[in-house]
């Protein structure tokens, strides 16, 4: 392995779901793999309607204190779950409000390197890039988001591939996360696209990335070709690159996103 790169602020969703505790195992085994730190962030959101029942004047409501306290005592309650937290440096933080707003509300006030996310099949993908409030965060966001899947174990990234829109190459900022991937885990990368021909343009990432890459076209559909290709090449780890949600849009929002979120078993990597 390379010189540890400096990828050292984590945040993770956590919502207490089995999928958000995968994530958290893999966030773990990933901060420690980094010397990094880890802010495990579980959002509370209070209904209008909840309400409990007081002997002297029927009913009352929840207040947002008695919410807050309840997922406090939750979080302080996960090092004896998660024990594998006391070889890392971690802290827990809550916040009111729908995840996808606390998110971004921590994101702007903390440096954050990396955000991750855990995830159902389809239907947690839909929810995760398909419902407006996380739409949006995907935009409007500047840190990568990792996305593990349900029943994803950890292991160091190895065998990448970075899935290109070849109508829109991106810049090499857009690509520094992937370098600092590099100089930790010294990184095999393919640079994937779907086109009924090679694209010269798309050649020009070969400076951009900053190392040797193999370049692949793919024929037929996207989803079904990434993941017959993601599936047959070993590739622990998928990258996609958003610029204004289009190749996102293409690839999630359709009835394909259906197809390849059930079948791909591996991370995504949303730069």
């Amino acid at each position: 392995m390379k010189t540890l790169s400096p990828i050292n602020n984590i945040l993770i969703a956590y919502d207490g779901s089995k999928p958000s505790r995968n994530a958290l195992n893999y966030a773990i085994a990933l901060t420690k793999i980094l010397h990094g730190k880890l802010t495990i962030l579980k959002s509370y959101n209070v209904p209008v309607e909840t309400t409990t029942t007081d002997a002297a004047t029927g009913v009352y409501p929840i207040s947002l204190t008695d919410f807050k306290e309840a997922t406090e005592d939750e979080l302080n309650q996960l090092s004896s779950e998660f024990t594998e937290l006391h070889e890392i440096d971690y802290f827990t933080t809550t916040s009111p409000g729908m995840l996808a707003q606390a998110l971004n509300i921590y994101s702007e006030e903390y440096p954050v390197d990396l955000i991750i996310m855990g995830t159902h099949g389809a239907s947690g993908w839909e929810q995760f890039l398909g419902g407006s409030t996380t739409a949006n965060m995907v935009g409007s966001i500047d840190s990568p988001l990792w996305v593990i899947p349900e029943n994803a174990l950890y292991r160091n990234p190895q065998n990448i591939a970075i899935a290109i829109d070849p109508d829109h190459i991106p810049e090499k900022e857009k690509l520094r996360f992937m370098e600092l991937m590099d100089n930790a885990f010294d990184i095999n990368i393919s640079v994937i696209y779907v086109a009924e021909k090679d694209v010269s343009g798309i050649h020009q990432l070969k400076t951009s990335i900053g190392k040797e890459a193999t370049f692949v076209r793919l024929d037929g559909d996207v989803d079904n070709a990434i993941n017959e290709y993601t599936s047959h090449n070993n590739i622990d780890t998928l990258f996609v690159i958003h610029k204004d949600r289009n190749f996102i849009s293409d690839l999630f929002h359709k009835s394909m996103s259906k197809k390849i979120v059930s079948t791909t078993k591996i991370p995504v990597v949303v730069l």
